[in-house]
């Protein structure tokens, strides 16, 4: 049978420019204060620094970026947690994947932020959320022959995330020290 989350793995992004970069960012720097839908394409070239030919060149609309945006995350954070898939690793050895991730979230965590907290993308979580499966589904073939297998990955996703936002929001009340062992606990329930 063959894995349903791996169509996440097929998504693809070009090599990114400085200008793609510059709308990159004015794009998170807009989404951290305001509804997808209120973002103009004036107003993020202008707090780029892009001409609005140049927007064109790349996209047709600011959905097009965003999805661009989403897909390029995804993809760093699918090749990031390859090791995942290893079945050798056991849920003690989950911190060193937890690790990698906080570190990626913590230098992007601009976009983590804005996509998280500030104005939920629904869009980009499930596709965070089916990365997460594709991996533990990988790594744990026998699932698919579990009763409630879907439940289960969608409760270790859900919370893998959850823990992100968590952090994101209350930063000052997560003490990341600790965090190997309720990561380790939390990432135990997948191995029943």
């Amino acid at each position: 049978m063959k894995n349903p989350y791996l169509e996440i793995t097929e998504i693809k992004v070009g090599k990114i420019t400085e200008a793609q970069t510059a709308l990159y960012d004015g794009l998170i720097l807009l989404w951290k204060t305001k509804p997808a839908y209120k973002i103009s394409v004036r107003e993020l070239i202008q707090v780029s620094h892009v001409a609005r030919s140049t927007f064109y060149v790349y996209y047709q609309n600011i959905d097009e970026l965003t999805e661009e945006v989403e897909n390029y995350h995804i993809l760093q954070l699918l090749h990031l947690n390859q090791h995942l898939m290893n079945p050798e690793i056991k849920a003690e050895g989950y911190l060193q994947y937890y690790q990698d991730t906080i570190n990626y979230v913590e230098k992007h965590k601009s976009l983590f932020y804005a996509f998280l907290v500030s104005n939920l993308n629904n869009r980009f979580v499930q596709k965070w959320k089916s990365a997460i499966k594709y991996h533990l589904l990988e790594r744990e073939y026998r699932f698919h022959n579990k009763n409630n297998y879907q439940l289960v990955l969608e409760m270790a996703a859900s919370e893998v995330i959850a823990a992100y936002t968590f952090w994101l929001s209350n930063p000052y009340e997560v003490d990341l020290n600790s965090l190997d062992k309720v990561v380790t606990q939390t990432l135990k329930l997948i191995e029943f």
